[in-house]
């Protein structure tokens, strides 16, 4: 904590107590054409893959028959090759990836969209606003100051705007006592936009699911919850249950201290709020929403068994009403604040109690009629794996911040409760990093092959204008041995370490004279004959008749060389020639020196 006379900055750390989306004001989405889905993963590629993997071709001929349906087929048939070129994966619910292999098969891949949570568009992680968490906050302060709102709509009005914003506008400032917008004191309250607590490793979960609608009362008549299912959609949440994954500060300069003869805009009002007041406002407004869920959700379990998660009703209701419990002892003393933040978390969550007038669309236009004002809702999202899941449902939206100081062990065994366990229905991001690095290097070795096999293709190419003889000093075996010295340094593969000793073999032979490629002929046949029973072929058939031709034809220095060679032939057959006979007499036409 970092505190002087006037300004008071605390760090807050951000526990979701259940799956959590909060949208973007840009409508980010996931499209079809921007990912995958593999092994229950959401696999995120950038649009440069397709190129490097269907070709050029292949994507002009797609674009002329204009379609994205074959174009989604053949990402499908080459989740594989696309593996290189993942940025980003987040579980997906084996429902899910289910769904969308429907989908592709049926030509509806492109009704595959998926809203996005708030992210980092630098690091792809998800993140807590600042601003969603100020929002939240300052409900729950104009709820504590209960002004009155002075407005109502009329039973017969269409959605009234301009009338409702007056009405929100008027009610802020006569809570808060102020006329000009700059005298708003929650214009002293700061807070940061959630940092991403360590390295990308420790970014926070997400999960590729469903928000699923419910009702929460039954139909007038019944008390009937089933068939009551409304609108599905396919959405990324923050998973509950994590610690550490968020982190922000909030910081409030103290009215008092902005105070100077050169300064009015605070000078008229009469609020002057304190970081306890805030947490203390939030906590009232909070528990009394939570409170008035858990009694809902209580019902809808009676009339539908476990409908919403039993667990999860058990934990919260533990924090509200159990005395030994370590959030709940927090949560008194204002030391921890329960809120709830984003999408899907309920209007009565963002609207004041007495006074909500909750705009509903119709699902199908009654007349002139689109919608309608009501004080209470009749349905609820919740989050499912399975959209068509109708048991074990968990709200959306909840969440613990704890103020300054670390949470004690107690708490945070606690907060991990809320975690969702049961991953056997949920895709392995770690295994499917695994893969996809194992595919990068496998490109990285392909790259690196190529560079090999060209190394290896330019060098036999220079073999075809290459001079004969020279030996070791000839410019292509010296290139040769740099590339061997090359491919020693980079520990070339078996294959390729055996394709190159090949072309050693090849060049040595390629420059040799033809003298010299008749004594590496015979050479070679030593080798072969070397332990075997048929020495009088080397000599008669290969050794007499090569000694001939050499002393009609070559030149002193190559007969020389011959001669080594002869010896090592009749020492291969067990001939003498240290004494007379014919072996001494073959030997003896070839010079000494």
């Amino acid at each position: 904590m970092k505190m002087n006379l006037n300004k008071h900055t605390e760090t807050l750390s951000i526990s979701p107590l259940s799956p959590l989306h909060i949208g973007s004001g840009e409508g980010e989405s996931y499209q079809p054409m921007e990912y995958m889905v593999k092994d229950n993963c959401l696999c995120l590629f950038k649009p440069t893959a397709l190129l490097e993997v269907l070709g050029s071709k292949k994507l002009e001929d797609i674009a002329k028959r204009g379609s994205t349906t074959e174009l989604r087929q053949d990402i499908n048939n080459r989740k594989d090759k696309f593996l290189p070129y993942i940025y980003e994966v987040i579980s997906a619910s084996c429902h899910f990836a289910e769904d969308f292999e429907e989908k592709v098969k049926d030509n509806k891949a492109n009704q595959a969209i998926i809203d996005r949570t708030q992210f980092n568009p630098h690091t792809q992680a998800a993140y807590i606003p600042g601003s969603s968490l100020k929002g939240a906050l300052r409900t729950a302060l104009l709820a504590n100051k209960n002004p009155d709102i002075g407005w109502k709509p009329q039973p017969n009005d269409k959605q009234d705007k301009r009338g409702s914003n007056q009405a929100n506008r008027k009610a802020q400032q006569d809570a808060f006592k102020y006329q000009n917008p700059d005298q708003d004191p929650l214009k002293c309250l700061k807070i940061s936009d959630s940092l991403e607590a360590g390295s990308t490793n420790n970014s926070p979960n997400r999960l590729i699911a469903y928000g699923v609608s419910k009702r929460i009362t039954p139909k007038k008549g019944s008390n009937d919850l089933s068939g009551s299912d409304g609108i599905k959609t396919a959405i990324e949440v923050i998973e509950p249950g994590q610690l550490g994954k968020f982190t922000a500060d909030w910081t409030y300069q103290a009215l008092k201290s902005t105070k100077n003869k050169n300064d009015t805009n605070f000078q008229d009002s009469k609020v002057d709020l304190q970081p306890n007041d805030i947490a203390q406002a939030c906590n009232s407004y909070y528990k009394q929403i939570l409170q008035e869920e858990l009694q809902a959700y209580k019902r809808m379990n009676e009339q539908q068994a476990k409908l919403v998660h039993p667990q999860w009703l058990q934990q919260m209701h533990s924090l509200l009403n159990d005395s030994s419990n370590p959030i709940k002892q927090a949560l008194d003393k204002n030391r921890a604040m329960l809120i709830k933040l984003g999408r899907f978390g309920g209007a009565e969550a963002k609207t004041l109690p007495k006074h909500r007038q909750i705009w509903i669309m119709f699902p199908e236009p009654a007349g002139d009629a689109k919608g309608e004002y009501r004080s209470e809702v009749k349905e609820r999202r919740f989050f499912a794996l399975n959209k068509k899941q109708a048991t074990n449902l968990i709200p959306f939206g909840w969440c613990l911040i704890w103020r300054n100081n670390s949470m004690p062990d107690a708490v945070n065994t606690l907060i991990e409760q809320f975690a969702l366990n049961d991953r056997t229905n949920m895709g392995d991001r770690e295994a499917m990093w695994q893969d996809i690095n194992k595919a990068i290097e496998g490109v990285k070795i392909g790259i690196e092959k190529e560079k090999w096999q060209k190394q290896m293709d330019e060098l036999r190419a220079k073999m075809t204008d290459a001079n004969k003889g020279g030996g070791a000093s000839h410019p292509l075996m010296i290139d040769f041995e740099h590339l061997e010295h090359t491919a020693q340094e980079q520990n070339w593969d078996k294959e390729y370490s055996e394709k190159l000793k090949q072309l050693g073999y090849d060049i040595k032979k390629h420059l040799m004279r033809d003298e010299e490629r008749e004594m590496a002929q015979l050479e070679e046949k030593i080798h072969k004959t070397s332990g075997q029973n048929f020495g009088g072929d080397l000599v008669q058939n290969h050794l007499k008749p090569l000694v001939d031709k050499a002393v009609s034809e070559w030149s002193k220095e190559d007969q020389i060389k011959l001669r080594a060679l002869t010896k090592q032939a009749l020492d291969c057959v067990g001939a003498s020639y240290k004494k007379k006979g014919k072996p001494k007499d073959l030997l003896q036409r070839l010079p000494s020196e």
